[in-house]
């Protein structure tokens, strides 16, 4: 009689898991809403969802390898969202930020928005962009982190 092998957990291809503390997904969707979170669950990847970048948001206080996903969309925007962001980024360098938007004209992977975020992604985006950020931002963000301390000197 054959022995039922439980599956192995599903693992993204490219990212190191181990490094990603916590993912926080700030948006105001209800319900699934977006397609990424269900990647996360699938994957196995710890995620929080929050609704705001006030000064007590749970992001404030994350642990180091934190990753925050950020659904403009259901936020106002960027130009709603700049001023937090900022904040966050000046106050909590080290939290890669990922930006969600239907409205931008396509992937940003590059770092000539660091002050904002670290990675942009244009939704809908396939899982291979997804992953590609997840892997990305870590490394936007060290150089992120490096520019600010450029800047102190």
């Amino acid at each position: 009689m054959p022995v039922a092998v439980a599956p192995a957990a599903a693992r993204f291809y490219g990212l190191d898991e181990d490094a990603v503390s916590v993912v926080y997904v700030l948006s105001h969707r209800g319900g699934a809403g977006l397609s990424c979170l269900d990647w996360l669950a699938d994957h196995g990847l710890p995620f929080r969802r929050i609704g705001a970048l006030h000064p007590t948001a749970p992001v404030w206080s994350a642990p180091q390898g934190a990753l925050l996903l950020v659904d403009l969309d259901t936020l106002g925007g960027i130009s709603e969202m700049t001023e937090p962001l900022m904040r966050l980024r000046l106050g909590r360098p080290d939290i890669a930020v990922v930006l969600l938007s239907e409205e931008v004209e396509t992937h940003d992977f590059g770092t000539e928005r660091l002050v904002l975020a670290d990675i942009t992604l244009r939704l809908p985006c396939a899982f291979a962009s997804f992953e590609f950020a997840l892997v990305e931002a870590p490394i936007n963000n060290a150089a992120w982190q490096e520019r600010l301390l450029g800047d102190q000197r």
